[in-house]
């Protein structure tokens, strides 16, 4: 009999599978990481909608000044990233099926590929969908829109796998709630303080 192994490439995507719908069957985890793809989603439709002269007085900002209001709104977008921590309460969360990790033939690397994977994946395209729609409604050159893209995206890759290694770090193994996983474990604290 001969025995057929997955490939690396679906092991990856079924563990990626496995994060997602944890997340997704984990109100808590949701409602307390979704906030910062939405407020960016949402402010980025409100600048479209506003146009420069309404941008410039609700943030009391010059817009004439591209330089200075791409690097104001690369801060915002930055900040905005910084508020999602997903990954750091990850491992935490495995604690009941971490005799299952550990028995089973997984490589470490991929799982906690497919957990930071999963913070990227929320967080990115908000980030990256956002900033077009503000560099178009900005009139921002290619330069600045892509000082907008990438400095927020490299910041959520950072903390996402930074996230990860705080969670490996401090891990909350004992715990009764998803929640106090979730708003208050250590490790959810100290990624949110070194993020911002």
């Amino acid at each position: 009999t001969k025995f057929k192994f997955n490939s690396p490439k679906s092991m990856f995507i079924n563990l990626y599978k496995k994060e997602l719908f944890a997340y997704l069957s984990t109100p808590a985890y949701i409602t307390n990481t979704i906030i910062g793809p939405a407020i960016l989603m949402v402010f980025s439709i409100l600048i479209a909608i506003l146009g420069t002269s309404g941008v410039e007085s609700l943030l009391a900002i010059n817009i004439t000044n591209k330089g200075t209001a791409c690097a104001i709104f690369t801060l915002i977008f930055c900040m905005m990233s910084a508020t999602t921590v997903i990954s750091s309460c990850s491992i935490s969360l495995e604690s009941h099926n971490l005799w299952i990790i550990k028995s089973s033939p997984i490589n470490e690397r991929l799982l906690l590929n497919a957990k930071a994977l999963l913070h990227i994946s929320i967080m990115l395209p908000a980030v990256v969908l956002s900033a077009i729609i503000c560099s178009i409604a900005l009139n921002f050159s290619f330069l600045q829109s892509l000082v907008l893209i990438t400095l927020p995206s490299l910041l959520t890759i950072i903390i996402a796998y930074g996230g990860l290694l705080i969670n490996l770090w401090i891990p909350n193994l004992d715990w009764e709630d998803e929640t106090k996983v979730v708003k208050q474990s250590i490790s959810v604290l100290i990624a949110m303080v070194f993020s911002q």
